[in-house]
């Protein structure tokens, strides 16, 4: 048996071993582009499934840019296979975001993975050509693409919805309307089904700026928020209900069929005003996972012809790609880092304006680089970050409505607020050390200037190091130790102690016997 994969290498089964056939081509001598896809139009099997994505990720195919690895199992432990599509897979990126797609995530509808796989290849193809397409390049280059292309692997084998526990994997994940807002914050995956388990720990792993999750049944892109809190069909707002409309809308923009449906206006929906769901992925994403999550419904049939899948992934292509830049780049992005280039992955980025309702959505700041991303609909925000011991800053932005978004580079200032009067416990002939903090901060968390005769202020931070330790200042001019704060609470306590006449009858003699300790 051959199989051909979207970058025209062709692979044969030769043995137990797959291996490149005689009439395999490398990408850049093939000549294809995404308008020549060898893929055939069928279902793959799962196992059919597995060896693309090896293929696929050969150092001959599109090794260069991508990597495949399991997330976890199904109940009949088969694995839940991600592909990422990255000019750098597996490695952190500053100011790179990551977007997930989930696929078959009901067993009977498999339309999502087969355009997956060929959205891959159009992405290799273009990215790796000779004239690389400007869309690739900036998903290729600037983000992290991941790909779950069956999320029930088990259910794709019975043709079934549910996956082989019987359950439906988009029913069982904590709800807010079931358990509370902190319920579905607190709750765990030890009681979810494999599958949703492994998806749960994956996103709580891997910061994720959007997703889109792929079913048929119908011609829609569906918005959270599923549920309502009086499990009717109503309009159940999000506090970002305006971003994730946006969102929404820029997947049914591009395909016609959809933005033209008469039962839904311009191709999208609420989902609990369509219909309410409870436990579902998307909710459960945006609430928890602080990612913001779209469900496209692709086809208003369950299983359509295979013969069609060329015209079905021309139809969705334009809408795959544009979601996840919208997502990254068309909101609110930048860095939080503090006045020594150190990132500040626990400040928080708040964002106000006219279309968010009470929203507390804060975006995941990376530890490593201090980035962030927040998608936002177009229009006028109050942008407020803020950190313990430091400076609290506040922005007005403008996003526009083109897509670019809004880029906000932040540097936050050590909080200033001075003991004055204080310097002698610490003044020597050569310099002062002046503490300085705010209302709210810890000791442990300073923000601190060193004032020397003769030179320029300078300033630095105190870590937050352990309670047990005593903190030291790094600047350029040297290590200033703290430890005047020990002496002084000593001090204070020899005093207490000599006015006490009982105690003072106990150290008198003691300090008559060390005269020498007492000048010291």
């Amino acid at each position: 048996m051959t199989i051909r994969t979207g970058v025209g290498l062709a692979f044969k089964n030769e043995g137990s071993q797959w291996m490149p056939s005689h009439h395999s081509r490398s990408l850049l001598s093939s000549g294809l582009d995404g308008d020549n896809l060898t893929h055939q139009n069928k279902y793959r099997s799962n196992e059919e499934l597995e060896f693309f994505l090896r293929a696929f990720t050969a150092p001959q195919a599109c090794g260069s840019i991508s990597r495949f690895f399991s997330i976890g199992k199904s109940v009949q432990g088969r694995d839940l296979w991600v592909l990422e599509i990255s000019d750098s897979p597996g490695e952190e990126q500053a100011g790179e975001p990551n977007f997930k797609y989930v696929a078959n995530m009901h067993g009977d509808e498999p339309l999502g993975r087969e355009l997956l796989l060929r959205l891959a290849s159009w992405l290799c193809d273009q990215y790796l050509g000779p004239e690389p397409a400007p869309q690739a390049k900036r998903l290729v280059e600037d983000m992290h693409l991941f790909m779950l292309v069956s999320m029930n692997p088990d259910g794709f084998v019975q043709r079934s919805r549910t996956n082989a526990g019987r359950k439906d994997l988009n029913r069982d994940f904590p709800d807010q309307f079931s358990i509370g807002s902190g319920g579905v914050h607190r709750s765990s995956w030890g009681k979810r089904q494999p599958e949703t388990a492994s998806l749960m720990r994956w996103t709580l792993t891997t910061p994720f700026v959007g997703a889109l999750n792929f079913h048929e049944g119908a011609l829609v892109a569906n918005y959270p928020l599923d549920g309502s809190h009086n499990r009717r069909s109503e309009y159940s707002k999000a506090p970002e209900d305006a971003a994730l409309r946006h969102l929404a809308l820029a997947y049914a923009g591009p395909h016609q069929a959809m933005r033209e449906s008469k039962q839904f206006p311009n191709g999208v929906t609420n989902g609990a005003h369509w219909y309410p769901i409870f436990g579902g992925m998307q909710d459960w994403d945006y609430l928890v996972g602080k990612c913001m999550d779209i469900t496209v419904e692709q086809h208003h049939r369950k299983w359509p012809d295979p013969a069609l899948l060329p015209k079905f992934f021309e139809e969705h292509r334009a809408s795959m790609l544009e979601v996840p830049l919208v997502a990254a780049f068309g909101g609110l992005r930048g860095f939080v880092l503090s006045s020594n280039r150190v990132p500040l992955p626990a400040a928080r980025v708040d964002v106000k304006g006219p279309v968010l309702l009470g929203s507390n959505f804060t975006p995941h700041i990376s530890p490593k680089f201090g980035h962030f991303h927040r998608p936002l609909a177009p229009g006028d925000y109050i942008v407020t970050i803020q950190h313990p011991g430091f400076q609290t800053q506040t922005f007005p932005i403008q996003i526009p409505s083109n897509n670019s978004g809004f880029m906000l580079d932040v540097t936050l200032q050590p909080a200033e607020v001075t003991f004055l009067g204080e310097s002698n416990l610490v003044s020597t002939s050569t310099n002062s050390l002046h503490i300085q903090l705010d209302k709210t901060a810890e000791l442990r968390d300073l923000g601190v200037s060193v004032d020397k005769p003769g030179n320029a202020t300078q300033s630095g931070q105190l870590r937050n190091l352990p309670a047990n330790e005593i903190p030291m200042l790094t600047h350029d001019g040297g290590v200033w130790s703290l430890s005047f704060f020990v002496f002084f609470v000593l001090v204070s306590c020899v005093f207490r102690c000599l006015n006490n006449k009982r105690k003072r009858r106990i150290l008198l003699p003691i300090f008559r016997d060390s005269p020498r300790k007492i000048a010291q």
